[in-house]
Order: structure tokens, then sequence, then C-alpha cells
């Protein structure tokens, strides 16, 4: 009687066992299913990519690995980033190779930032560098302690102005604009007719101009918005729209037909940003605090920002203008942005 029953017990466990396996092939297959897809409706995959980061029971890796071909570039990022805290050698390469083929700079830095965690070598953006160096490495190669990157040596600390090393890539006060997909979003509320600080131009004209001179220097294939927010909120195309001779010529007549006035708006102003799916950076500037529209609060802007840009996956860079702003600081800290003060 007793063999029967442990007989019984383990028939049970076994059926209950290849029940469990066979649920989470199923869901394994269903996860591969919807990281397949294209399209600009990317909600679900990465619904499903955040479920992989809290949940490492799946394969991890081919999933992620698959997501790193999608189309879409949140998708993209947000693989690069699961995948740099999965401590296996599989990853070294396959993030290798999604950097070879990845044309977006703002999604190779992900995976560069990935790799450096991952093997604590500083090697860039050099695609081929990775992949020299690994070719030479990987047989006797072993992932470090995450903690055992090399201290890096004391240097004097410097005033933060948003720029980055290289000088190909035009600047928005300062800060290297290295997107192609993107939509400044300019403060132009009554206090931007004050004169900049340390300077004979109002903030509104010298925002115009820094805005215009990025336009000159970005190439042919970027797209790019603007919205100005001040109580009213004007947006000079309804999406991103690719540049050339003719819009840029356009754009320019058309921000020399506005001005500033009114209220800091500033949630709308955002929320209008990010209502554009395939936005890849925002550059942000404000001279103040906002004073109105459905959200004021810096808590309920930071959590609505935080809502909408889950999805998007944009930098927000930020300039602050003649003041420092706690909630500025915290919009790009949050979203993997640079913050100045000018």
């Amino acid at each position: 009687m007793k063999l029967a029953m442990r007989t019984g017990l383990m028939l049970l466990l076994a059926g209950a066992l290849a029940a469990d396996e066979k649920s989470v092939e199923k869901e394994r297959r269903e996860m591969s299913r919807v990281l397949r897809r294209g399209g600009a409706d990317y909600d679900a995959r990465v619904d499903v990519l955040e479920r992989l980061r809290k949940n490492d029971a799946h394969d991890r890796v081919k999933l992620c690995a698959l997501a790193l071909k999608n189309p879409a570039r949140p998708v993209r990022v947000i693989a690069a980033e699961i995948l740099g805290t999965i401590r296996d050698l599989r990853v070294v390469p396959i993030l290798i190779k999604a950097l070879e083929k990845e044309k977006k700079v703002t999604v190779q830095n992900v995976i560069v930032q990935s790799l450096h965690e991952l093997t604590h070598r500083p090697l860039g953006n050099n695609a081929r560098r990775w992949k020299d160096w690994w070719k030479t490495n990987k047989n006797d190669f072993g992932l470090p302690p995450p903690h055992e990157a090399p201290k890096a040596r004391p240097k004097k600390k410097k005033k933060n102005t948003g720029e980055r090393r290289s000088v190909s890539v035009p600047r928005f006060y300062g800060i290297a604009v290295d997107a192609t997909d993107i939509v400044f979003v300019i403060d132009r509320s009554g206090s931007m007719r004050r004169n900049q600080p340390k300077s004979t131009s109002s903030r509104w004209d010298v925002a115009m101009n820094e805005v215009r001179a990025v336009i000159d220097k970005l190439p042919s294939h970027a797209r790019v918005n603007v919205v100005l927010f001040g109580t009213d909120v004007w947006t000079w195309r309804d999406g991103l729209t690719t540049l050339d001779a003719q819009t840029k010529q356009r754009l320019d007549a058309d921000l020399r037909g506005q001005g500033p006035g009114g209220g800091t708006y500033l949630w709308e102003g955002m929320e209008q940003a990010l209502e554009e799916r395939e936005v890849e950076a925002i550059y942000l500037l404000s001279d103040g605090e906002a004073s109105g529209g459905k959200f004021s609060r810096d808590s309920d802007i930071l959590r609505e920002v935080a809502k909408r840009n889950r999805y998007r996956r944009a930098i927000i860079h930020v300039v602050a203008v003649g003041y420092d702003s706690s909630l500025l600081q915290k919009l790009a800290s949050k979203n993997g942005g640079r913050y100045v003060k000018r």
C-alpha cells in the first residue's frame, strides 16, 4: 500500500512538472512571437521585455537577442539594457554583433554601456575594435565580477557642460545632438523676453538661434519637430519631418513668426513631444518653474513623463536658462539625458 501511494505521488509530481514545463515553453513561444513583430505599435514588445527584466526563469539571452533585431528602437534599447545585466559569456558576441549592425547612435551607446558593464573594456562605439578584441580573447576570457572595474584616477571636477568628446556632431547649448529623430521643446513664456544671462540678446532669440544652428548641421536623413509651450502649445508639424533644404527654410520662416508670451505650461509641451512614437531624443529648454496647465507640481510632471516615456524610451536633455531647477535636473537624470544651466 505504501509503495503504491509513493508511486502515485511520484507520478503526480512528474505530471505536474511536465505540465509546468509545457506552460513555460508555451509562454516562451508566445514571447518569441511577440518580439518578432514589426510595426509602429510596439507596446506589447516593450511589455514582454519588462517581464523578462524581472524574471530570469526564461531563456532571456535568446529572447533579448531576438529583440535586438526588432525594427522598433525602444525594443532594441531595452533588450540591450537587459543583456548588460545577464552575466553569461554568450551575451558578449551577441552585443558586439548588434553594435556592428546598429545605425542609431543612441542605441549604440546603450549596447556599449552593456558591453562595458560585462567586460570592463573601454572600447567605445567602434564595432571593429570590439570584434577584433573578442576574436583574440574569447577562448580564455572570463567575465569579471560586477564591482571589479578599476577605479578611475581622481580628476578635477569640471562644470557639466553636456559636451561629449566628439566634435563631429552639432550641439544644443553644448549638449551633443547625436540622435536623428528629434523634438525640440522650447519655453515661449513671457519671461523668455528677458536677456540671456551675460548677453544682450533675449533668451528667446538665443534659443531660436540654437535651434537653427542645430537644424543647419543635422544630416539630411534626420527628422525633426519643434514644440513651443507657453499658456498655449504650438507645434511645427503633426509629426517628425525629414529635413531637406526646403523644410529647413520653412522651419526657419515659421519660427520667425513665433514669439514669447503667456505662462509656463511645461507639461503640455512635454505631452505633445511624447505623442510622437518614434522620437529618439527630446531637447527641452525652460527658464522658469511650471506655472499652470493640467499638471504643474514637480511630482506630477515627473510621474506623467515616466508613464509616457515608458514606451517611447526617449532621451530627455534639458537646458535651464537663468536658474537651477530640481524638476529639470530630475527630468534629465531619470530619462538618460544631460542637464545644463545657462
